[in-house]
């Protein structure tokens, strides 16, 4: 349903996020490769939360556990070797969080959505 209504409202490129993983995007992907059928680009992504601040990760290739991380600049990083790009979204929106849209911009982070 989500790809078609993307394509029936004359999106030809979007960006489909789980949160805490990749989902169905690449699938979905690979799915519109093989049918040939469809003029249209799907890019992977997975949104996550880290330290009260919500990043998109869009482009990756692999899950990130950002559990893992300490720093949010090594997440930025490692989305960057993947190829991929950060996105903070409603930053407007965050409570209490720790980094100030100065801060993420130093971090890395490719751009800021609402």
């Amino acid at each position: 349903r989500n790809l078609h209504w993307h394509i029936n409202a004359g999106f030809s490129i979007w960006a489909i996020t789980e949160h805490d993983y990749l989902g169905k995007s690449q699938k979905i992907q690979q799915e519109l490769i093989k049918k040939k059928s469809i003029a249209a680009v799907v890019i992977p992504g997975q949104e996550v939360n880290f330290k009260k601040v919500h990043l998109i990760l869009l482009g990756i290739k692999e899950n990130i556990d950002h559990e893992k991380y300490k720093d949010i600049s090594d997440i930025i990083e490692d989305v960057h070797i993947q190829g991929g790009a950060v996105i903070v979204p409603h930053y407007w929106a965050e409570t209490k969080s720790p980094f100030s849209i100065k801060d993420l911009s130093k971090a890395g982070v490719d751009g800021f959505a609402s």
